[in-house]
């Protein structure tokens, strides 16, 4: 799994709510009526990777009345993350090596 932080930036007038979409935005949102408060400070947006990578759009749509669903959309690529861990006994040569995908 790969997280992405989307956030709203500082010198922005929006207030929001923000509904967060992975892909299409006729679908369902990842993340419902976000604050303008939670969008400035960060929204963790946790998606599935592969090896080479997976390919999303996220968009972010502002739901405020009168916004007429003004949205920002943004392509990143998740990736999953590999943990290696190396044991060595004291004094061999040998060491030994296991990979497990996060």
């Amino acid at each position: 799994m790969a997280q992405f932080i989307v956030r709203l930036t500082l010198d922005s007038n929006a207030i929001g709510p923000f509904d967060i979409y992975s892909g299409s935005t006729s679908g369902t949102p990842i993340k419902v009526n976000q604050t303008r408060d939670q969008m400035i400070a960060g929204v963790v947006v946790t998606l599935p990777g592969s090896t080479f990578g997976t390919e999303y759009t996220l968009s972010v749509i502002n739901t405020q009345d009168g916004c007429n669903d003004l949205l920002v959309t943004q392509n990143v690529v998740a990736y999953i993350g590999y943990v290696i861990t190396v044991s060595v006994t004291e004094g061999s040569t040998i060491a030994t090596y296991s990979v497990v995908a996060d």
